[in-house]
């Protein structure tokens, strides 16, 4: 949407994609602000716009969008037609449905997860005593879930969770996108922490007895990966469905 401007400035409302953070925001606005050109970009994190007013005899629309995207995200003019990689109408069922499916992959992760937190115990009184409750609950449930090994329940937990982390790629392109930006966003320290809890755990898979002779717990804790991103997705879904 272009509007004139006295002195032959114009006013133009990018939509901007990709957005999850004040740090994305800022990203958008200062990339905007940099172009020869530009006068003023004021960037709306919830409405996933930019409004910039600029001189056209310096810039034009396809400067201020190889702008953004130079910065790592998507832009086009609100005018245009409606996407789903801007954040408008479509979004959000698009994410409600990888949510639902990562929620349900995170809930599996759970499951499989509990025979291995029995055989590792845990240091907590508390948490120890509720799990001994569950257990007895979950072998009436689901007697064979007890009885299978735990390189098995390991490997099923991997499988679950490298199926979570595609489901949220998105996630980790843009916290990708933010390093080679040189810069940290929300989509980084998520993606840090996953493929750190992904990390650790398959050393604990790949290697028990090296880490149990070093004095560490081999510990697979994939289930903590798995919920971190489907727990990221399902906000991501709620924020879209807020903004139709």
């Amino acid at each position: 949407m272009n509007a004139a401007a006295p002195g032959l400035r114009q006013t133009v409302v990018l939509g901007i994609g990709g957005m999850s953070c004040a740090a994305c925001q800022g990203a958008v606005e200062r990339a905007l602000a940099a172009k020869t050109g530009v006068e003023a970009a004021s960037v709306n994190l919830l409405l996933h716009e930019a409004t910039v007013r600029f001189d056209p005899e310096r810039a034009s629309l396809d400067d201020l969008v190889h702008a953004v995207e130079d910065a790592g995200y998507d832009a086009r003019p609100a005018a245009a037609e409606p996407s789903a990689d801007l954040g408008l109408p479509g979004e959000g069922r698009a994410l409600g449905a990888s949510a639902a499916l990562a929620l349900v992959l995170a809930g599996a992760s759970m499951l499989l997860s509990m025979p291995l937190g029995h055989r590792h115990g845990l240091p907590d009184p508390l948490l120890g005593a509720a799990m001994h409750a569950l257990d007895a609950r979950l072998v009436s449930l689901v007697p064979g879930l007890y009885a299978l090994s735990s390189r098995a329940l390991e490997l099923a937990l991997l499988g679950i969770a490298l199926a979570t982390l595609w489901i949220g790629r998105s996630i980790f392109l843009a916290g990708w996108a933010a390093v080679r930006r040189r810069s940290a966003d929300m989509n980084t320290l998520v993606a840090l922490g996953s493929l750190a809890a992904l990390g650790s755990s398959l050393a604990a898979t790949a290697f028990p007895t090296a880490l149990a002779r070093a004095g560490i717990p081999p510990g697979a804790y994939y289930e903590t990966a798995t919920f971190v991103v489907a727990l990221v997705l399902v906000g991501r879904a709620l924020e879209a469905r807020a903004k139709v």
